[in-house]
């Protein structure tokens, strides 16, 4: 009896004891698989919060691009207004002076019409002052007294 009693208290030990060996593998298994399921969680998490980053990074430089681009658009066209607005003084000076020069031209031309024809009064006036002196000497038949210009 006492062999089966031994036997039998071996028995549970050893049940005991696989028992104990069996859940411990059990319960580390499980553990592996939850810590391996909360690591795979753990990085779709982290994959999905890295492409939400990287997304938001992309949003944030085409808006920054997009503002970017705006102002340039903006200096472009005010530097463009600038030329316009040079191009158009540069031509109004030109006109301006072309005229200033084509009245000049005219002024000289006037200038030389006006000597040109001080130049024949003066030698119209020679003439008249010959015919003067010489009526006076030989002295006229018809008694004509030569007239006296306000010139």
């Amino acid at each position: 009896m006492y062999s089966i009693i031994l036997a039998a208290s071996i028995s549970a030990v050893v049940a005991v004891a696989i028992y104990a060996v069996v859940t411990n593998l059990v319960i580390k298994t499980s553990i592996r698989k939850r810590r391996e399921a909360a690591v795979k969680e753990a990085e779709a998490e982290g994959e999905m919060i890295k492409k939400e980053r990287i997304l938001q990074a992309k949003e944030k430089f085409i808006q920054l691009k997009s503002e970017y681009d705006r102002q340039v658009n903006e200096r472009n066209q005010k530097i463009a207004q600038s030329e316009q607005r040079a191009k158009q003084i540069e031509q109004n000076l030109q006109n301006q002076q072309r005229e200033l020069e084509n009245k000049l031209r005219e002024n000289d031309r006037l200038k030389e019409q006006m000597q040109n024809q001080l130049q024949i009064l003066e030698h119209k006036k020679e003439e008249v002052d010959q015919m003067q002196r010489r009526w006076k000497r030989s002295g006229s038949c018809w008694n004509i007294r030569p007239r006296r210009s306000t010139a």
